[in-house]
């Protein structure tokens, strides 16, 4: 079980499901970190001097925990969505149902 520290020093637990604040009734699960684009730099020598300038190319880098931020999906759909950490309240296994993601629908209860 992948495991990783939350800014409350409780531990978030990618595994599990979770209500996001202001999305009652529906159970989410984690699928990752968002991404931040980081530029690649050059060092140019030239009549100004050696300066670091953005080459204009570079790549999306996976964040951690430490940006406070994290990538739900809704249980039974695909979209992703970004939250803050603070906002996830896990759910305890049959609070939810594993097929439409309902929160107290026991049809699919997990």
């Amino acid at each position: 079980m992948k495991t990783t520290t939350m800014k409350t020093t409780t531990k978030l637990d990618q595994d599990a499901r979770y209500t996001v604040k202001g999305c009652k009734g529906v159970a989410f699960y984690i699928s990752g970190f968002p991404e931040l684009w980081e530029s690649y730099t050059a060092w140019v020598e030239d009549e100004d001097g050696e300066h670091e300038e953005d080459t204009g190319e570079g790549e999306w880098v996976e964040q951690d925990e430490a940006c406070g931020r994290v990538l739900v999906v809704m249980v039974g759909d695909d979209r992703t969505h970004e939250v803050d950490l603070e906002d996830l309240a896990p759910l305890a296994e049959g609070e939810y149902c594993g097929s439409c993601g309902q929160v107290g629908c026991s049809w699919g209860a997990c």
